[in-house]
């Protein structure tokens, strides 16, 4: 998702992508969240910085998405090639 299809989503709710600057308490630390594995479907505990792995398929850095705040307005711009806006892939902006 670029970022005018990310504003098309946010226009409803007055909002622009230059609103979503993540700068959350609890995101980028190491505070905990329990958070349901998107690829083996079990429910762990992983840190909020996107760094924790499943320790139970070994799924490589599960993303806190229950603690997303683009979640309280039921947008997600996840996809494969860039990850999100709160978790990019290194080099990609929205």
């Amino acid at each position: 998702m670029n970022k005018s299809q990310l504003n098309t989503l946010l226009e409803p709710f007055g909002l622009t992508s230059a609103d979503l600057e993540y700068d959350y308490p609890g995101f980028y630390t190491k505070e905990t969240t329990y958070e349901g594995c998107p690829y083996c479907a079990d429910d762990i505990i992983i840190t909020q910085d996107g760094k924790s792995d499943c320790p139970e398929c070994g799924r490589k850095e599960v993303l806190p998405c229950s603690q997303c705040p683009l979640m309280d307005m039921q947008i997600c711009d996840w996809t494969p090639e860039d990850r999100c806006s709160a978790f990019p892939k290194k080099g990609v902006t929205a």
